[in-house]
């Protein structure tokens, strides 16, 4: 195995890339929508370009946790979505991964991961966007006496577009995630 694929699927099997796409990305979206709306914001960035790796640190740190919130908001929205409706079943559900892990070859264990991650960072991307659009909105209405700038309109529906795309892509991955699980397991049976 080369050093390539011996990282990649290192990055695979700690949940790296799920980590950094689909929970500091995110996140880091958020807080800079928050940040960039604060009155504070030229101070935000002046003291976090001050700082350099440490501060880098601390805001992927907390844009990590960000993201689990991201990832609740999105559950109760309904943007996120973690399977198809037809395996709304936990408990089948679980028996489907279990047999999937038990009998997944590497490529296969990788290809249903690569299929997880997207799933998870379509779907908290999505959410971070919805949520940022809110904030820029709120703010924009907030501070202009309810008058909502022409500037604004055309990147908030532009990101509305992409939130919506992102929610497609969740459930899209969500389904090939699955039958990805499930190829493999019909495969395994008729190889025995």
């Amino acid at each position: 195995m080369s050093d390539a694929t011996s990282i990649i699927e290192a990055l695979y099997k700690n949940f790296l890339l799920r980590d950094l796409f689909a929970k500091i990305v995110p996140g880091a979206v958020v807080l800079i929508a928050t940040a960039y709306q604060s009155p504070f914001a030229a101070g935000i960035v002046k003291v976090a370009g001050t700082l350099g790796w440490p501060m880098i640190l601390v805001g992927a740190g907390a844009a990590w946790i960000m993201g689990f919130a991201i990832q609740e908001f999105g559950e109760l929205f309904h943007t996120i979505r973690h399977h198809p409706p037809q395996f709304a079943n936990t408990e089948e559900r679980y028996k489907l991964r279990n047999e999937f892990n038990r009998i997944a070859s590497s490529s296969e264990t990788q290809q249903a991961e690569r299929y997880a991650i997207i799933k998870e960072a379509a779907g908290n991307g999505a959410t971070a966007i919805l949520i940022s659009v809110s904030i820029v909105v709120v703010r924009t209405l907030s501070s202009s006496g309810l008058q909502f700038s022409s500037q604004a309109i055309l990147p908030s529906i532009l990101l509305l577009l992409f939130a919506y795309a992102l929610i497609r892509s969740n459930r899209n991955h969500a389904r090939k995630h699955y039958k990805c699980m499930e190829v493999a397991i019909e495969a395994k049976k008729h190889d025995q």
